[in-house]
């Protein structure tokens, strides 16, 4: 991926987002695949928020490399979450990606992610709704460089690999008012081995 096809995608999300009243909390787009972590108002918020971005960057994305036909292999992967309990670990998550490619050595490094945002204070339109309050941006510096964060991203793997929801509660209960839908997108690009995507979005 180009700088410019970065930007044409966060431009589309920053639209449709808005567009679909769907709060992006954390982001980061890597060469192969994107995690959003994401809320929703209502239940169909993000398969329209997901089609508009997917539809505009397909169009532009084969109007820049004069090919035609699908961009996406499948449809986006989705989880619910619990805010309480895995809010901050799922946006650490996405935001260290970038250093667990070895792409940076600090998080806060990498421009194409939320993390700017959320460990220097830097202002990011595409952030509607803040992750954390302000009080609270020490606490969360120290939480995503913590050594455990590791060990509680593969239990994040491993259950959005069996597509377990991410909480603690019995998940058979109706969604406490604290719920975040999450989603885990992983539409990948029908390009070859050597141009994927995954799209992960949380919300």
């Amino acid at each position: 991926m180009t700088q410019c096809d970065y930007e044409r995608y966060l431009s589309f999300l920053s639209k449709y987002s808005e567009e679909k009243e769907t709060a992006v909390l954390a982001y980061c787009l890597m060469p192969n695949h994107i995690h959003l972590l994401i809320r929703p108002t209502e239940a169909e918020s993000l398969p329209k928020m997901m089609q508009g971005v997917t539809l505009c960057y397909t169009k532009y994305f084969n109007g820049e490399n004069g090919r035609t036909g699908r961009l996406w292999e499948c449809r986006y992967y989705s989880t619910v979450v619990d805010e309480d309990s895995y809010l901050w670990t799922l946006s650490s998550y996405i935001e260290n990606n970038p250093v667990r490619a070895r792409m940076v050595r600090r998080a806060e490094d990498y421009p194409y992610s939320s993390a700017k945002a959320h460990l220097l204070g830097k202002k990011d339109p595409l952030l509607k709704e803040p992750l954390f309050g302000k009080d609270e941006l020490n606490a969360y510096r120290e939480f995503i460089h913590l050594k455990r964060i590791k060990r509680l991203c593969r239990r994040l793997e491993s259950r959005r690999d069996q597509g377990s929801p991410l909480a603690t509660e019995d998940f058979s209960t109706p969604f406490p008012k604290n719920w975040v839908r999450a989603c885990l997108s992983d539409q990948k690009e029908d390009l070859g081995k050597n141009r994927k995507m995954v799209c992960v979005p949380f919300f």
